[in-house]
């Protein structure tokens, strides 16, 4: 018989496979636990109970939600709660809500006419009334039609905010809201395009202004403006049954958004206070375009601008192509416009070639033409090698036709036509400058497909000209081409990615892919082309850009080490073939976190400096059932300790505790007396906020659907309420032993800490409120859960090799311990042979069982260690009670051969 002390001095393992119990081989497993639940690792090898669950509030028709972290800064941020049945928004630990006012708009939703509005268009723009109930608004190009309303405001909702719920069909549409007309003091001039908003203000005296405007030479629509009424703010949800299927990232106050088979949208904030928000469809004007047409199809518009007919000269358009852009092209250019305002100008031709090319003929020949009736001084302005340094050439002050050769051979110079600052008195002019010797790109937007010939288009470029082309182009992007499945930022860019296809804009312009810009900021489209057709489920923007496929993983980088890529700097390898589940991976520093095809194992993308690439190890290779219910999100908290939450089908969790350097790769489950269903964690300073949406199950009635905050370590500590119980509410007040608020657990017993001293005795919920044992002035009440700890199989005291496989017993046990309630925690052979630590210390002082201690490490003590082949230490915690356990010592007795002189004696194993 061998005895042996040892002892498990770090308990930041984490669990591993039944498996891999066996390799006792090895330092690492020797430390780790076959069940630790709920008792999550730190970096420096301790283990807590974790912090309790604090309830915030009931989701939008207690249905399931996907939290969208929203982080402006460090000290605006927030969550979007996307539902099926809308979205709403969380800053503050609370939903976002209007207040009950009075104040009306009339006429809110255009019913039957503009009736309530006033117009102040100007010249050569209107606001007319459209069928279908919209506020429509056409410009000329320059000047704005414009509609506004002047709301009055009782005394009693003056100096109370005000939110308007405004809806645009077709943008983009310019707001403001002000004292004044044209004034913008309440709420700034802010671009709104196709979606829903709702905009807070708040107005200081009895009335408003509220103005809509554009100046588009094609129509926009407004199709409601209205008081927001009391409650909760919700948003229509876009994405109908894909809600749960989001791939985002953000820029400063803008989450942009994809989804398959949808088309990409923005979740906006318009003010650092968080009152404002929209979500709206995200568009682009120039591209991108899928290869230019290479058939005799023909398509012809029916005029340069405004809202145009295209006709094909064959079946062409689907209905699924609304909103698709098409780019024509033309000979020649045209440049057209009617000027009524001063600073006004045509869009640029550009003129290249020779004064007297091939034959005689003239390359630099173009015309300008001036009609209408006006009193003005119109410029004919150039401006060499680039647009924008612009230099009077001619000026016109009545209708003319010019015909101009400037003579500057083999130069590139750009001309317009306008009225320049102080050049304009009266009238329109209508203003169109021609060049015959070039190609005029246009792009139209698919408005609605009346027919596989016809189809209707607003002009965004204006077009060449009216005749047919078969030099057409068709948008990357619609529901016939299909929507992007990803989004992501990298190197300045905004990327996008359809099928095995990655669209990457220019520089630091988001909404811009122009193919014509040249150089390094020139838009980046580019197929990835390393192996199967594969659909892109992610981007991580790490040391490379790692694209994430159903097939592979893919480091894209430049040609030189460290140098951004570009259009002709750019190499895409695969550095792993594991393949990715529909889950948004999460990034840690500069290694990313993914999950693989399967949904169940969870992979590490990190940097070689060997192999100078990526490459990916496995996660779950010790434990590869621990996500066995298959992961549905993914969150990273980085404070106190980087913990990466995995939400599992079943409705628990899994936590990696992850810290490379310290070779820390420990699994731990979370359970908690309901349902985990999703989860978002928000930046912090001590501790990082990490919110859970909960499933609670009342004993009676219906489910609810709970947002819930973990505590942080501080608050989970012994005090005077300590957060140690889920799902609960917390009570500050005059002294009572009656606490309402709990019924989301109703029928359930739940347990609390109050006036800091734990309420261990179960207290029944009954009509969502309890009676405590003594009044109570300040506590939190809630669901138990238990944290518990079993340890690996304990392959000590063998004197001849191994002690697996050996009766042995372990017959004392010392807790090492901080910050514990000491008559919380249980030790034992199994979980279901638990004793309480020693109530009295090793100086003879007796504990309290409401006691708690900064330090617990006083002396072993027995427990009934059974002989067994597979002698194990288990301990446990149950709420209310705090503990964190440092480590454990023990003593063991491993029955050794009879070689070893051992006889048993009676009641004792044989050798």
């Amino acid at each position: 018989m061998s005895r042996q002390s040892p002892g498990l001095f770090a308990l930041n393992a984490g669990v591993v496979s039944p498996l891999a119990l066996d390799r006792v081989d090895l330092a690492k497993l020797r430390m780790a636990a076959e069940t630790q639940e709920n008792l999550l690792p730190m970096i420096m090898g301790a283990c807590a109970m974790r912090p309790g669950l604090g309830k915030i509030d009931t989701t939008n028709n207690n249905e399931s939600v996907i939290p969208v972290p929203f982080i402006y800064s460090l000290n605006v941020k927030g969550m979007v709660m996307v539902g099926y049945s809308g979205v709403q928004f969380m800053t503050g630990d609370a939903f976002l809500s209007r207040a009950a006012v009075a104040t009306a708009i009339t006429n809110n939703n255009f019913a039957v006419d503009l009736s309530g509005w006033t117009t102040a268009d100007e010249s050569g723009a209107a606001s007319t009334w459209a069928s279908g109930s919209y506020l429509q608004l056409l410009g000329d190009g320059n000047n704005y039609a414009k509609t506004y309303q002047n709301v009055t405001v009782a005394a009693p909702d003056q100096n109370v905010e005000h939110a308007l719920r405004v809806k645009i069909a077709r943008g983009p549409v310019t707001i403001k809201v002000g004292a004044a007309i044209d004034a913008d003091g309440y709420f700034s001039e802010t671009v709104l395009e196709d979606g829903e908003h709702s905009i807070a203000f708040t107005p200081t005296g009895g009335n408003f202004y509220v103005q809509f405007s554009c100046s588009d030479a094609v129509p926009r629509l407004v199709q409601l403006c209205s008081v927001e009424t009391v409650g909760r703010v919700t948003l229509d949800n876009v994405w109908g049954t894909q809600y749960n299927l989001l791939s985002y990232d953000q820029s400063g106050d803008i989450v942009f958004v994809a989804t398959p088979n949808h088309p990409q949208y923005r979740i906006r904030l318009y003010d650092t206070a968080m009152r404002s928000w929209g979500i709206d469809r995200y568009k682009t004007s120039d591209g991108p375009f899928n290869l230019t047409n290479q058939t005799s199809t023909t398509i012809t518009p029916s005029a340069v601008r405004g809202t145009v007919t295209l006709t094909a000269n064959r079946s062409l358009f689907r209905q699924t192509m609304g909103g698709s852009l098409i780019r024509l092209t033309h000979g020649g250019q045209n440049a057209v416009s009617s000027i009524s305002g001063a600073n006004q100008f045509t869009n640029s031709i550009r003129v290249t070639g020779l004064s007297s090319g091939s034959g005689g003929a003239n390359q630099r020949n173009f015309t300008v033409t001036i009609s209408g009736t006006f009193v003005a001084t119109v410029k004919l302005q150039r401006s060499f090698g680039i647009v924008g340094a612009w230099n009077d050439y001619k000026t016109y002050t009545a209708p003319a036709t010019d015909n101009i050769n400037d003579g500057l051979d083999n130069q590139i110079v750009y001309y317009r036509l306008g009225i320049d600052t102080g050049g304009y008195t009266s009238g329109t002019a209508v203003l169109n400058l021609t060049y015959s010797n070039s190609i005029q790109k246009g792009i139209v937007r698919v408005l609605s497909v009346t027919d596989t010939t016809h189809a209707t288009a607003e002009v965004i470029s204006t077009l060449g000209a009216t005749s047919a082309t078969t030099e057409w182009d068709m948008g990357a992007w619609s529901a016939y081409s299909g929507w992007p499945s990803a989004v992501g930022f990298h190197d300045g860019r905004l990327w996008w990615g359809l099928n095995d296809k990655i669209y990457g804009s220019i520089s630091d312009a988001f909404a811009s892919y122009d193919d014509t810009v040249e150089g390094d900021s020139a838009p980046i489209v580019r197929s990835i082309a390393t192996g199967p057709v594969v659909s892109i489920r992610w981007f991580m923007s790490l040391q490379r850009f790692l694209v994430g496929t159903t097939i592979e993983e893919v480091s894209i980088r430049a040609s030189q080490f460290d140098q951004p890529l570009t259009p002709t700097q750019f190499t895409a390898r695969n550095f792993s073939t594991r393949g990715c589940a529909a889950v948004a991976p999460v990034r840690v520093d500069n290694n990313g976190i993914f999950v693989q095809r399967s949904g169940t194992r969870v992979m590490v993308a990190s940097f070689d400096s060997q192999s100078f690439d990526f490459q990916s190890h496995d996660a779950t290779r010790l434990n590869p059932e621990i996500c066995g219910p298959g992961i549905v999100q993914a969150a990273v908290q980085r404070q106190p300790d980087t913990r990466i939450w995995f939400v599992l089908k079943d409705g628990t969790a899994a936590v990696l505790t992850f810290e490379p350097q310290d070779e820390v790769l420990a699994w731990t489950p979370v359970t908690t007396n309901g349902l985990i269903k999703a989860i978002c964690v928000l930046p912090g300073t001590t501790d990082d906020s990490v919110y859970l949406v909960v499933q609670r199950i009342p004993a009676s009635g219906p489910s609810y659907m709970i947002v819930e905050k973990m505590a942080t370590r501080a608050e989970s500590l012994p005090g005077t309420v300590t957060k140690c119980v889920d799902s609960h509410v917390v009570y500050s007040g005059a002294a009572t032993t009656s606490i309402t608020g709990l019924g989301h657990l109703e029928g359930l017993t739940v347990v609390g800490w109050a006036d800091g001293l734990p309420l261990a005795t179960p207290m029944l919920v009954t009509g969502g409120t309890i009676t405590t044992p003594v009044a109570v002035s300040n506590g939190a009440f809630g669901l138990g859960y238990d944290g518990k700890f079993k340890s690996a199989k304990l392959a000590y005291a063998a004197q001849d090799g191994t002690a697996l496989g050996k009766q042995k017993r372990v017959s004392r046990v010392a807790l090492q311990m901080n910050s514990a309630s000491w008559y919380g925690v249980v030790a034992g052979r199994d979980f279901s042979a638990m004793n309480h630590l020693p109530a009295t210390l090793g100086n003879g002082r007796a504990l309290s069982q409401n006691e708690s201690l900064d330090t617990y490490d006083y002396n072993s003590f027995s427990i009934d260690g059974a002989w067994n082949s597979d002698s194990r230490i288990c301990f446990k915690v149950s709420s209310p009670y705090p503990a964190t356990f440092l480590g454990v010592t023990f003593d063991i007795i491993t029955n050794e051969p009879l070689t070893y002189g051992y006889r048993p004696q009676p009641g004792q194993p044989q050798a």
